[in-house]
């Protein structure tokens, strides 16, 4: 019997095959080490018929292919797998004798379960390119909704500042303007200091008029004193405004958080409110804070009429909310709805200061 080999310059490189020669009755005549290395076959397998010895190729279809061959002189190719796990190429080619006559035949086994190892590893890294892909086409679309959100949001905060101005102070400004008029035409000492009164008091209303735009923007004490103060002051400022009763409960809310969190939050629970406010003819807001897992939690329970959260998102007010949401989702936070008869919960959450980075990595896979 020959020596196993290798063949090093074709498709099959570095691939160990295995010889196996039959005759026209499918007699082995010889084969090569690596066939019996392969397979198990002893020197006692020579002169054997194939049939015998075919279990120990591990497939149930060799007989058949060898007879198919034997009768139409044709090469057959294959491949299985055996129980082990190896996969093999096999490939049966007819021997042609003297006057062209078929002696009978040589199988080839190629073994090629490194090519199937290899193939597994590359479509696998495929499967992780192509779902890498689909989660960055996936997160450019969310960055899309957003950025189209935001813009929204701020074409919203625009109009509605603007609308303020005009029918705030540009008309208290308009009144002081024609104030100020009629104080040329006055003569008399008590009037004009009746007209000096007037003007002062709408100064004072013009005043009153920029600070609540400022504070409804963004609370300048927000970064100074913290959160719960400014929500304390928007719950007495849309108290005046409205019908609305927010009770706060400020325990819990000094709780350190970066500055651009706690403007979201702010910003959050005014949007709400305003369009509870505008929603229902009353209602009663308990507005309370917890901390957990690195989180603060903001808890809205309204106790009154109730309200729906989606009717909200519709308003065009609900651009603002929901970009913030948004927002609050990117920084590992978020915003909960719980619907009961006559009440409703909402829980706002966002990571404390220098939070973020252990929040982050509960969510890595």
């Amino acid at each position: 019997m020959t020596n196993a080999y290798f063949l090093p310059d074709n498709e099959f490189g570095g691939s160990e095959i295995g010889v196996l020669c039959l005759d026209r009755e499918l007699r082995i005549l010889w084969f090569t080490r690596a066939t019996q290395s392969m397979f198990g076959l002893s020197g006692s397998s020579q002169g054997r018929l194939l049939c015998d010895v075919s279990p120990n190729f591990g497939t149930n279809n060799l007989i058949n292919d060898a007879r198919i061959v034997a009768k139409t002189r044709l090469s057959l190719q294959r491949n299985f797998t055996m129980q082990n796990g190896r996969s093999f190429l096999r490939q049966i080619i007819p021997h042609a004798g003297k006057n062209d006559n078929s002696s009978g035949m040589v199988i080839l086994f190629i073994d090629i379960s490194k090519n199937r190892h290899t193939e597994n590893m590359n479509f696998n890294a495929w499967q992780k390119t192509e779902s890498l892909k689909w989660h960055k086409q996936e997160r450019i679309a969310e960055l899309r909704t957003l950025t189209m959100k935001l813009t929204l949001a701020e074409e919203h905060e625009r109009y509605t500042l603007a609308q303020d101005i005009h029918n705030d102070l540009g008309e208290v400004l308009m009144s002081t303007k024609l104030k100020l008029r009629a104080c040329e035409k006055e003569n008399s000492p008590h009037m004009f200091k009746q007209r000096a009164a007037e003007l002062e008091s709408l100064l004072n209303q013009a005043s009153g008029s920029v600070h609540s735009m400022i504070f409804q923007l963004c609370p300048p004490f927000l970064h100074e004193i913290g959160l719960g103060p400014a929500l304390e002051w928007l719950a007495e400022e849309l108290h005046r405004t409205s019908d609305l009763e927010i009770t706060v409960q400020n325990d819990g809310m000094d709780m350190p958080l970066d500055l651009p969190v706690a403007t979201l939050l702010f910003r959050a629970v005014r949007a709400i409110l305003v369009s509870v406010a505008t929603l229902t003819q009353s209602s009663q807001i308990l507005l309370s804070a917890r901390c957990l897992d690195n989180r603060l939690q903001l808890i809205l329970d309204d106790t009154g009429s109730g309200f729906d959260y989606r009717a909200i998102l519709t308003q065009a007010g609900g651009f603002e909310l929901s970009s913030i949401e948004e927002r609050l989702n990117y920084l590992y936070g978020g915003i909960e709805v719980e619907d009961m008869p006559g009440r409703t919960r909402m829980v706002l959450s966002a990571p404390l200061a220098g939070a973020s980075a252990s929040i982050a990595r509960e969510f890595r896979p």
